[in-house]
C-alpha cells in the first residue's frame, strides 16, 4: 500500500515521460521507417548499386581481367540483396520487438558491405583498362553506393540515439503584491 502512495506522489510531483525504448519503438513502427532520412539514403544506395550491377552485367567491363568483372558484379549484387532485405525488415516493423539488436545488425552489416563494395570497386578501377565511357561508370557508381551505405549507417545510428527534448511546462506562480520602494 505504501508503494502505491509513493508512486502516486512521485507521479504528481515529477512529470511522467516516455522511456528511451518507448520513444524508439514509436520510430520503428510499421510504415514509419520508410519516411526517415536513413531509409531514403538506403534506397538511394540500392538504386545506385542496381545501376552499377546492370552496367557491369550488360557491358564488356574489364574484359582483360575476368576476375575483377565477377568481383564487382558479385559484391555489388550481394550488397544490393542484403541491404534491400534489411530495408524490408525495417519497414515492415519486425524491428519493434528487439530494436537494439536489429539496429546493431543493420549498422554492422551495412558497414561491412560498404567497405567490401568500396574495396572491390577501387580494385576494379585500378586493375582494368578503361578506354570507353561506359566502362568508366561502374567503379564510381559502386564507390558512391558504398559511401551512401556508410552515411545510411550514421543516419540510422542518429535516428536510434536521438531523443527530442521535451518541453516542461512550469507551474504558474501566484503573483505577490508588489512592495513600494518608498516604504
Amino acid at each position: 500500500m505504501a508503494a502505491r502512495k509513493s508512486l502516486a506522489f512521485l507521479q504528481s510531483v515529477i512529470a511522467v515521460t516516455k522511456t528511451h525504448d518507448e520513444v524508439v519503438k514509436e520510430k520503428f513502427k510499421p510504415g514509419k521507417y520508410v519516411f526517415t532520412v536513413a531509409a531514403n539514403i538506403k534506397i538511394a544506395a540500392v538504386i545506385i548499386l542496381l545501376a552499377c550491377l546492370a552496367i557491369t552485367i550488360s557491358s564488356d567491363y574489364c574484359v582483360e581481367n575476368v576476375i575483377y568483372r565477377y568481383l564487382i558484379g558479385i559484391v555489388s549484387g550481394l550488397t544490393l540483396i542484403i541491404v534491400f532485405c534489411l530495408y524490408v525488415i525495417f519497414s515492415s516493423g519486425v524491428v519493434v520487438q528487439r530494436t537494439t539488436t536489429w539496429v546493431k545488425i543493420d549498422i554492422i552489416t551495412n558497414l561491412i558491405l560498404a567497405l567490401l563494395t568500396i574495396i572491390s570497386c577501387s580494385l576494379c578501377m585500378n586493375m582494368c583498362l578503361i578506354n570507353s565511357t561506359i566502362r568508366k561508370v561502374p567503379g564510381p557508381l559502386g564507390l558512391t553506393g558504398g559511401a551512401l551505405l556508410i552515411s545510411s549507417c550514421a543516419a540510422l545510428f542518429l535516428l536510434y540515439r536521438y531523443r527530442e527534448d521535451e518541453v516542461v511546462e512550469s507551474l504558474p506562480r501566484p503573483m505577490q503584491p508588489r512592495k513600494s520602494i518608498f516604504a
